[in-house]
């Protein structure tokens, strides 16, 4: 497996996530059921490994949340599917 073949599997991933968990970003819930999700869809699309959801855990600190960075990409891909089924 190549670097493009494993960007794409991630990518393949994060759309799974996107499609069909997209609540679980826009309901405040933890940072581990969001890392689970990803961890639940890289093990069926790296059948040939072991894939456990280990999460960072880092807090922010002017609020003590639990929080995720999602890049600018990411956002453009939730937003546009956010608008997709409000219409």
């Amino acid at each position: 497996m190549n670097d493009d073949d494993i960007n794409h599997l991630v990518q393949q991933a994060t759309t799974l996530v996107l499609q069909n968990n997209l609540w679980l970003l826009f309901n405040d819930t933890s940072e581990q059921s969001i890392s689970h999700k990803i961890a639940f869809y890289l093990a069926s699309l790296f059948t040939e490994y072991y894939v456990d959801c280990e999460y960072n855990g880092d807090g922010d600190k002017k609020n003590n949340k639990k929080s995720i960075s999602i890049l600018k990409t990411d956002l453009q891909q939730i937003r546009s599917f956010k608008s997709k089924r409000s219409k």
